[in-house]
């Protein structure tokens, strides 16, 4: 769905086009084919966007509805020059083998996901997104050079949340059971510390 089939300012991406579209399904649907209410729905749907921002946090006939919890974030398909709408036929051809990757491993990922869900007692797709995306770093005790600015609260930095989602552990001391370091530049006193323990160092594109 789009933004623009939101009729509220500003336009935001609501769970009720979806609802408004499955009922449509289950008017045409056999009459033995049992009603999926809201609440059913929501377990079983995931959504796949290169924005999070474009969804509402909101209630759908009584049900809360956060998309955060049904949200795989993917790339933007980069296929038209936003400024003339003409076709990048050379983009496109530089980008084939690693879209053709990305969409394979993608498909990957929502067969793991239903391997998940088909397995639960009560079955609930965002717990198995959950779980799945928690267990990529789970267990890692990771620390950051030149990412976290000293006056910021790292709860407030983007990497730190998002190594928050992915099941990994915040070190703020590589002498403390510290097993990877992220940075954003490789000349700080951390980078050289982190090699002087045999610290494994990666860049923020990791």
């Amino acid at each position: 769905i789009a933004r623009s089939d939101s009729q509220e300012a500003p336009q935001k991406k609501l769970l009720s086009k979806i609802v408004e579209c499955w009922r449509a399904h289950q008017s045409a649907a056999s009459p033995a084919e049992p009603t999926l209410t809201v609440d059913g729905l929501c377990r079983r749907m995931l959504i796949l966007d290169d924005k999070n921002e474009v969804w509402d946090v909101h209630q759908e006939d009584g049900v809360a509805f956060d998309p955060e919890g049904s949200l795989i974030k993917c790339f933007p398909y980069s296929f038209f020059d936003l400024k003339t709408s003409a076709y990048e036929y050379e983009r496109m051809r530089a980008f084939e083998d690693v879209e053709a990757e990305y969409i394979r491993r993608l498909t990957t990922i929502f067969e793991e996901l239903f391997a998940a869900y088909t397995q639960q007692a009560q079955k609930d797709v965002r717990v198995a997104l959950h779980d799945e995306k928690h267990s990529i770093l789970k267990g890692l005790r990771i620390a950051f050079t030149s990412i976290i600015e000293r006056s910021e609260k790292p709860e407030n930095n983007l990497f730190y949340r998002l190594l928050a989602d992915f099941g990994g552990s915040y070190a703020s001391d590589l002498r403390n059971g510290c097993d990877l370091l992220v940075c954003r530049t490789v000349r700080t006193a951390k980078v050289n510390e982190a090699q002087q323990l045999h610290i494994p160092v990666v860049s923020v594109r990791w």
